[in-house]
Parts: C-alpha cells; structure tokens; sequence
C-alpha cells in the first residue's frame, strides 16, 4: 500500500475513506470524514476534548480507544504547549488498537476459515 499523505485534494481524500473497510485514525479531518461517510472508524483520542469535538454519527459505527490522564483534556490550553511526551497519546497500545479494529470487522465481514483474527 502506498500512501496518500499530503497527496490528495480534500473531494478526493473523501472518496478514498468512503472506499475502506475500516478507518483507524487519530482525532482529525479524516476521522470526522469517516463518520459523515459511513465508513466504521476507531480514533485513538489524545489531548482533545471528547465531549466537545468526538466524530458522531447515527449510522456509523465508531469506537474510541482513550486513557483520559490527570492532565487531559489539554488541547488548546497552556499545559498543551509544556507536554513534551503525549502521555495520553503512549499510553495506547497497538495492540488495543488492533483488537479494536478486529471487533469492528468482525461485525461487517463472515471470518474466512483459517484467516488470523479479524480476518485480513
């Protein structure tokens, strides 16, 4: 697979994520994309405020995979500009990424004998 980063015209990016099975994204444009598009999604969430910004959509199925810290939400805040890890950020695992993906696959998709888990 080849990516698109900084490749594609917003009209276009919107046709790729239409295309997939499954977006796995972090807290941007495309998730949000994604959810209007009716494309499944898992959004790793970070330093932004849930409540106020998450993707939502009546029709999509959407899972966020977070581990709210003391110091988050700090998105747009002075304490923002002084993390110097993204410790809400590294305290994702891929592998709970990973399984959060299979489960939304398997919802979609009959597992074919034999195939690893989620089935791809």
């Amino acid at each position: 697979m080849q990516s698109i980063a900084g490749r594609t015209q917003v009209r276009e990016l919107a046709a790729v994520i239409k295309k997939l099975d499954l977006l796995i994204s972090v807290d941007s444009g495309p998730c949000h994309m994604a959810a209007a598009l009716g494309t499944p999604l898992v959004v790793l969430w970070g330093p932004g405020r849930l409540e106020q910004t998450r993707p939502i959509s009546t029709h999509t199925p959407i899972r966020i995979v977070r581990h709210p810290l003391p110091c988050a939400p700090c998105q747009s805040t002075p304490l923002q500009k002084s993390c110097r890890r993204n410790l809400c950020m590294e305290a994702i695992a891929p592998e709970e990424v990973y399984q959060e993906a299979c489960n939304l696959l398997s919802l979609f998709r009959p597992r074919r004998p034999g195939a690893r888990p989620g089935g791809y």
